[in-house]
């Protein structure tokens, strides 16, 4: 069952479900990109390892496991700690977990030599959220990025948490209004950023991918990913049209959405 929206679809935004999705469309954007570039390059998938604090927990979005070690024996007959005349009880040791997950973007690389030509990241909430060791590290790695002789391209399918994409976010507005965006810095220019401004209402765009050199772009096709992530992922079957999604809509796109719903029958 496709998606009855145009564009982004809002309930995919949902914490609870956007590791799958992002981790599809990675791989979707691996797979077409490997289909297009030439023989010089070759696109590979990544990963970081995210630990969160118990304090930093999204409870519901990834798997958390206490590893209790316990005595083997009674209290009563364990055998015991002397510390000078006081004999110490054998505790039982609880290990509290971190909490930890991984974070996937595609990578483009000449194939001599193996150099970075391009780094693509699909933000996570991780990546948006202030205090979190997920923002941390995509800062840094932004600003290595940044630094070098690579190219950086950013996607926001995210209308939550904190601007992140390394254009100020006082210029954004010179973009227009938008609810997702695309950015482009290539290593020929870090002052020029190329923005793609999208709005709920459209279609996903296809962007440009820099290359090295003369090279032309390669296109990504934004809402053939999302399209593919919604579809194989089955979930026209699974998401609940009738409650709001998360996060929830500014009343006008909400009531714009739930038209839209009504006309595809999709809510009462």
């Amino acid at each position: 069952m496709p998606s009855p929206f145009p564009g982004m679809d809002p309930w995919l935004e949902d914490p609870a479900g956007w590791l799958d999705i992002h981790s599809s469309i990675i791989a979707y954007l691996r797979d077409d990109l490997n289909e297009r570039l030439g023989s010089g390059y070759f696109a590979r998938c990544n990963e970081r390892v995210v630990v969160e604090s118990l304090e930093g927990r999204r409870r519901g979005i990834y798997p958390d496991v206490a590893l209790v070690q316990k005595p083997s024996q009674l209290a009563s007959e364990r055998g015991t700690k002397t510390g000078g005349t006081a004999v110490i009880a054998e505790p039982v040791h609880i290990r509290v977990p971190t909490e930890g997950h991984r974070e996937a973007w595609v990578e483009i690389r000449e194939r001599k030599g193996g150099r970075l030509v391009t780094s693509i990241e699909f933000l996570s909430l991780g990546n948006k959220t202030t205090g979190e060791s997920g923002r941390e590290l995509y800062l840094k790695k932004q600003r290595e990025v940044l630094a070098s002789t690579s190219n950086l391209v950013e996607i926001d399918l995210l209308r939550a948490g904190e601007w992140t994409v390394a254009l100020p976010e006082g210029l954004a507005p010179a973009a227009g209004e938008f609810d997702y965006v695309a950015s482009v810095s290539r290593a020929t220019d870090r002052s020029d950023f190329e923005i793609y401004p999208i709005r709920l209402s459209e279609r996903l765009l296809v962007i440009g991918i820099p290359l090295a050199g003369g090279d032309a772009d390669v296109p990504a096709d934004l809402q053939s990913l999302v399209t593919r992530a919604y579809d194989r992922g089955r979930y026209g079957e699974v998401i609940d049209y009738q409650a709001d999604p998360v996060p929830p809509l500014r009343p006008t796109a909400a009531a714009w959405a739930h038209g839209l719903l009504r006309a595809a029958g999709r809510r009462k």
